[in-house]
Parts: C-alpha cells; structure tokens; sequence
C-alpha cells in the first residue's frame, strides 16, 4: 500500500538545518536537485517575512510555514541563474 502523507503545515528549525534541507526532507527521498531548488525558494518566498532579507540565515527555533504549491521561479535572475546560490551550504546557528 502506497501512502501519500502530507507534509506539515509547520516547520521548526533545528540547528544545522537549511532551507535547502528542509525543502529536501518535505519533498523525500526521490527529489532531484532541481525539485530541491525549486522547492527551497518556495519556502524562503513563504517565509520572508520571518527569515529576512538573506535566506542564508535560518536560526533555531523559527517556524516556517509550508509554502502553496508554485510552479514559477522569481528567484532565478534574468540570465537563469540563482541569486542565492550558497543557501544549501550555509546552516542554521
């Protein structure tokens, strides 16, 4: 039997995560890279307003909400390329 289980509608932050490895634990273990990417600036476009202005920096203990389902990608620039391009290396304090 094949379950489909949701994912929650509220992330805590633990020490040492990124927005990278949150949007890879949400989306499971079959995610590509590019799923990945997509993903983690929907998380980071959802929860601006309590990460701030640098998506490098998640700290312990913030809740982020599950972003709605995009299928855009604003945070790409104009050439395709990230904007954020460490965010999958930098880690929460």
């Amino acid at each position: 039997m094949d379950l489909d289980w949701p994912a929650p509608a509220t992330v805590v932050v633990h020490r040492g995560e990124t927005l990278w490895s949150i949007a890879a634990r949400q989306l499971g273990p079959d995610a590509t890279d590019a799923q990945i990417d997509t993903a983690w600036h929907h998380w980071y476009t959802a929860n601006r307003e309590v990460i701030g202005d640098n998506p490098d920096v998640i700290l312990p203990g913030q809740q982020l909400h599950a972003p709605p389902a995009q299928t855009d990608r604003p945070h790409l620039s104009s050439a395709g390329r990230c904007r954020h391009p460490t965010i999958h290396r930098r880690r929460a304090r």
